[in-house]
């Protein structure tokens, strides 16, 4: 398997998976930041949600990412301590 960063994919392919937020995912993978970055990124875009909302919403978008990107990415397991 090839490794690939999502920046190399277009927004509009990752919005063919179901991502509602493709064009935060197409963005560098540095760029993405903390849950807290995604509060404020999709309440901007979601105005009067809840934070529960981003929550969820932040959940359903890394499953996708996840199933779609496992196919396309070496997947490193982590080391536990």
């Amino acid at each position: 398997m090839s490794t690939i960063a999502t920046e190399n994919l277009l927004a509009e392919e990752m919005e063919g998976w179901g991502l509602h937020h493709a064009t935060y995912w197409s963005n560098d993978l540095n760029s993405w930041g903390s849950v807290s970055d995604w509060d404020v990124y999709f309440i901007d875009k979601t105005p009067g949600c809840s934070k529960d909302e981003a929550h969820r919403s932040l959940s359903l978008e890394l499953n996708i990412l996840l199933k779609k990107l496992s196919d396309k990415v070496d997947i490193i397991p982590r080391q536990t301590p």
